[in-house]
């Protein structure tokens, strides 16, 4: 042990016995040493941890020190923890215990929060052996800090326990000091193995409980939640725990409503933002009311604002807590005024959120699901009240929909004139009153014969009423149209015969029933449905007039071809007829429009989203441009384009998602054979690199040699983009070639012997006679060539010895001549390109690539002089005075003599040397 841990340590056992011999109040003269020792504890030897630890915590001979955290009972513990309880005490004697509490107990959470925060450092020591056994526990700083831990919280409630006020001057606990433990506490339900733990962690959530109720924490303790929520997930239940106790043990409901107060107050956009956080929070609220629903419902209102808000989950969330409320609380059969209007406030903002995401048709069997569910979860109570009223209603106008169209047919062409009698007093409202009551008891004739009575009886009633016919317009040569309308009827009268006779089957007239009404009839049957849903809606908002329920255009098409029998409309009704679809036509055009657009808005903002730090949000999307690509949405191109750069996600997940997106999108075509297919996929992948970035074409090339490595690209695919390379296949252009060299080099790069065994024809035609004239494609083909150098590393094995080419070899004599022959064509810009990639491809393959090189500069400098001498001919007077060459010369010799530079030294420092 160094000397200044033996002054230490000398200085500890000094602070050891003075405690023995003095008493517990010796901390006020000691604090410094052992603050000092925090101060150094990392670089404190274990022994020294272990044994100031155990002098502040273990050692029973400190009265004081047993009173305010172990309770021990000694001689010394009665007189004492009298004297504090019943405030016996002068000031100077409590400004003394007060400062001793304060600096004990700051002492004890700081070598806590140290302990803890070293006891949840991730290890670096690495398990050796076979298998996996399960972890010993981790002692820290020579300690059991696991079982010191639940002493350590045990200690601390044992003195909040105390009337600590008593103490202070006025007696108010400083927040500081309550804040002190407070944090402490907190600090600790950090680790998931305290959260886990459930006897240490009820002991927190009992030091914390009696902060709140004794200490006034209540309003810094919903702040610490919200904040704890944000940042650690695992905390949901938890803390959702702790609150039920804070309000069933310790009686402090108002907690609940300042959490809700602040979660209701959080800005809707964060929450959209920060999709981990509104998730915890969500949650949160969940088991908050599954355990509390009671103290939630007074409090419910401040959520109610993020019900319209962007955040999805948040929704679900708050809708969730509704519904939990509803089914705990306000399910009960003697239920108050006020809770009646709340549930049905409640069932109303349920029903309206729930039946808006499913059609009627799909309702019934969701909502008999949901009833088995609320049953089970509430087996003492009945659950039909908890279903929504307007969907029942829909449900079962839906099943007596076909009963009530036969009776209103088979009344309507019955030959008996049979009429419902009412009395003379009757009003309107006890005769819709009676016609409700015929329907729920499904005695639909009467209820039939008595609307009947009562449109005759109130013809003016607004709800009787028949709309208007629509207006029609004709084109300005009104001869015409008439002249044409009239053909059309006779050949709408002779296709309609025809249709009523193959429609004879019983199948047909179930599914055709209610198109074969004739206007009277369909009137009828609207009237009926407009006051069987009116009467279950207080809310006339919430469902339509009984005139917009008569007036749609499908009525009117209706109507207007049942009016087609009579001999006198049929002309008129026909034109109606193609207005009326017309107008519907029209309806969805303009709504396909309208969803054009926002999709098209909506794209660069999804785009953005491809970027979230939240896997789920990013899945999602993906998902969402590959329906939308296959649905043939003009940009969704852009975003598809976008998810090749997350093929570097270090989230194995997303990485996953985009493989298994481009795979549906571009790999699994359509095609009678495998030569079919294989040339939808070279259209689909070349498709991908035209008009692609630098960085997007690198991203590509990682996607395909992952779907080469993994044979997801198989060996057809490749033979048709080698034929497109050599134009074999008839009307290739040369940009398509051209791409086709470009995913064989990416090809190339999962699967080396893709180019390695067609290195003639890439040396025959991507530096032939093409290259002469197309720079780009010699680059693009020196790409290609490049990857012969890739070589597999195997960690423990010697590397593959390196692929190379005699220099006389017919690839090298072709780029040499490439180059020379190409530096005087100043109008192509891609020469340097193609120059650097040339001599990489002569030091990659080259078995003696700085002769070639040395050659190379010798002739482009030969190629200049020639320049230089034929610019000087006009006048030989000036030839060594004034010698000129275009500046573009100039540029591109020193551009090849400084990349051979680059590469030389490569060569010389790691090509040499790993050979």
């Amino acid at each position: 042990m160094g000397k200044p841990e033996s002054r230490t340590f000398f200085v500890l056992s000094d602070c050891k016995s003075a405690f023995r011999l003095q008493g517990p109040f010796i901390i006020l003269e000691k604090f410094d040493v052992f603050y000092s020792i925090l101060s150094h504890f990392n670089n404190l030897d274990n022994d020294m941890k272990e044994e100031t630890w155990d002098l502040l915590l273990k050692k029973p001979l400190q009265p004081l020190y047993v009173v305010f955290f172990l309770t021990v009972q000694s001689k010394h513990t009665t007189a004492l923890s009298s004297a504090v309880q019943d405030g016996g005490m002068d000031s100077p004697s409590k400004h003394k215990f007060r400062n001793a509490v304060k600096m004990i107990s700051y002492l004890l959470c700081q070598f806590a929060e140290t302990l803890e925060a070293e006891y949840t450092k991730p290890s670096t020591t690495t398990l050796t052996g076979k298998g996996r056994k399960k972890s010993s526990k981790k002692p820290v700083s020579g300690l059991d800090w696991e079982k010191e831990r639940e002493n350590f919280i045990q200690s601390v409630f044992q003195v909040v326990q105390l009337h600590l006020s008593r103490v202070w001057e006025p007696p108010v606990v400083e927040e500081e000091y309550v804040n002190l433990v407070a944090n402490c506490c907190y600090k600790l339900l950090e680790n998931p193995d305290v959260s886990r733990d459930k006897t240490t962690k009820e002991a927190i959530f009992r030091i914390l409980g009696t902060l709140v109720k004794r200490y006034n924490h209540s309003l810094s303790a919903s702040l610490k939640i919200i904040q704890l929520l944000q940042h650690f997930e695992h905390l949901c239940c938890p803390l959702a725990q702790a609150v039920d106790m804070f309000v069933n043990e310790f009686g402090v409901k108002s907690v609940v409503s300042e959490i809700m107060r602040e979660i209701g107050r959080i800005d809707p956009k964060d929450l959209a933002r920060d999709n981990s956080g509104t998730k915890a929070y969500a949650a949160f609220l969940v088991e908050m009311s599954e355990r509390i629903p009671a103290e939630m419902l007074p409090n419910i209102s401040v959520l109610i604002c993020h019900l319209d808000e962007e955040s999805y989950t948040m929704r679900n969330g708050v809708l969730s807590v509704m519904g939990e409320i509803v089914m705990r609380v306000l399910s009960k059969e003697d239920l108050e005024k006020k809770d009646k209007s709340d549930r049905d406030q409640f069932l109303d903002i349920l029903e309206e959120s729930f039946a808006a995401t499913l059609p009627v048709e799909d309702l019934e069997s969701k909502l008999e699901d949901e009833k088995k569910k609320l049953q089970e979860m509430i087996p003492d109570q009945p659950v039909d009240h908890i279903i929504g009223v307007g969907v029942k209603a829909a449900l079962a106008w839906n099943k007596m929909e076909a009963d009530l169209i036969s009776t209103v047919r088979e009344l309507s062409q019955s030959e008996d004139t049979e009429k419902q009698d009412i009395s003379g007093d009757a009003d309107i409202d006890s005769l819709l009153d009676g016609i409700l009551k015929f329907l729920e008891e499904s005695q639909y004739r009467k209820a039939v014969l008595l609307l009947q009575a009562a449109m005759d009886e109130f013809p003016g009633n607004e709800l009787f009423r028949r709309p208007p016919p629509p207006k029609m317009s004709f084109d300005e040569d009104g001869d015409g149209a008439e002249v044409a309308n009239d053909n059309d009827g006779d050949n709408d009268d002779n296709k309609k015969s025809e249709k009523k006779e193959d429609s004879d089957s019983p199948q047909e007239n179930g599914t055709k029933s209610e198109n074969q009404l004739n206007t009277d009839e369909q009137h009828l049957l609207n009237t009926l449905k407009a006051i069987y849903f009116g009467s279950q809606e207080d809310d006339e908002s919430a469902f339509p007039a009984p005139t917009e329920l008569i007036s749609d255009p499908q009525a009117i098409a209706e109507k207007v071809q049942g009016s087609q029998n009579s001999e006198e409309s049929s002309d008129v009704g026909s034109v109606v007829n193609d207005v009326s679809k017309q107008q519907v036509l029209v309806m969805y055009l303009k709504d396909c429009v309208t969803f054009a657009k926002q999709i098209r808005t909506a794209v660069p903002l999804l785009c953005k989203l491809l970027s979230s730090k939240v896997a789920s949000d990013v899945m999602e999307t993906v998902e969402f441009f590959v329906t939308a690509f296959e649905c043939g949405l003009s940009n969704a191109l852009e975003g598809v384009r976008h998810m090749l750069t997350l093929i570097w996600s270090k989230e194995q997940g997303v990485k996953d998602a985009v493989v298994a997106a481009y795979k549906r999108l571009y790999l699994n075509p359509s095609g009678n054979s495998q030569r079919a297919m294989a040339v939808a996929v070279v259209k689909n992948l070349t498709a991908l690199t035209i008009g692609a970035t630098v960085g997007e074409l690198k991203s590509l090339e990682e996607l395909i040699s992952e779907l080469v490595s993994n044979q997801e690209i198989n060996s057809h695919v490749i033979q048709v983009l080698w034929e497109r390379f050599t134009m074999k296949i008839q009307n290739t252009t040369v940009d398509e070639s051209r791409a086709a060299l470009i995913l064989l080099g990416m090809a190339a790069k999962g699967d080396v012997n893709i180019a390695r065994s067609n290195i003639d024809v890439l040396v025959n035609t991507g530096l032939g006679e093409r290259a002469g004239n197309d720079f780009m494609l010699a680059r693009d083909t020196c790409v290609a060539l490049m990857k012969l150098t890739c070589r597999k590393k195997i960690k423990g094995s010697v590397g593959e010895e390196p692929l190379k080419f005699p220099m006389d070899h017919e690839m090298f004599k072709r780029l040499v001549d490439l180059m020379v022959k190409g530096i005087e064509k100043l109008d192509d810009k891609f020469w340097v390109p193609m120059a650097e990639q040339a001599i990489n491809v002569i030091y990659g393959l080259g078995e003696h690539p700085d002769i070639t090189c040395g050659d190379l500069i010798k002739q482009l400098i030969n190629v200049l002089m020639k320049t230089i001498e034929q610019g000087g001919d006009g006048d030989s007077e000036n030839d060594n005075n004034d010698l000129s060459c275009h500046p573009v010369l100039l540029t591109r010799l020193f551009a090849v003599i400084g990349h051979v530079a680059f590469r030389q030294l490569y060569h010389l420092d790691v090509s040499i040397l790993t050979e």
